[in-house]
């Protein structure tokens, strides 16, 4: 029985991730990250075209999950890696 839980468990996070992977602007994202290893999120929305309230909230789903972390460059910039 404990055996069956420790799998569904591991199902729900599968699915959590790939739910968070079927976002269009959060795989923009990871991508953009991926090629320029970080960015701040004024680059992330120059790049994407996108509004900064739509990359700040994609950010912060990105950081739940631990698929992206925060570093800071200067006292004031924060930037985004993988």
């Amino acid at each position: 029985m404990e055996l069956s839980k420790e799998i569904l468990v591991q199902e729900q996070e599968a699915l959590k991730i790939a739910k968070l992977l079927a976002n269009d602007l959060r795989l923009q994202i990871l991508c953009l990250l991926q090629e320029n290893g970080a960015a701040t999120v004024t680059e992330i929305m120059n790049a994407l075209h996108a509004e900064q309230s739509r990359v700040s909230h994609q950010l912060s789903e990105l950081r739940e999950y631990q698929m992206i972390s925060a570093t800071w460059k200067g006292w004031d910039r924060k930037r985004w890696i993988l």
